[in-house]
């Protein structure tokens, strides 16, 4: 469970923790559109992105690409 209260997701998608619903969507600006996500959903994510964070690449070395220059007029 979030330590800020609840989680909260709007029917865009977008999820805010708190302890109230939010009342405008930061993302979509919909009024009231926000619903209290159960705590399984919750705690099915955060199995989700810590297996996302674990299988992540890791990058060895970095490239440097040539970007193409301005053309410039005569």
């Amino acid at each position: 469970m979030p330590v800020a209260g609840f989680a909260w997701e709007c029917s865009c998608g977008y999820t805010e923790l708190g302890e109230e619903s939010p009342m405008e969507c930061s993302k979509c600006f919909s009024m009231e559109s926000f619903v209290r996500m159960p705590e399984e959903i919750l705690r099915e994510r955060e199995k989700d992105a810590l297996v996302l964070e674990v299988t992540k690449p890791i990058k060895s070395r970095s490239v440097n690409l040539k970007k193409p220059g301005r053309k410039t007029r005569k």
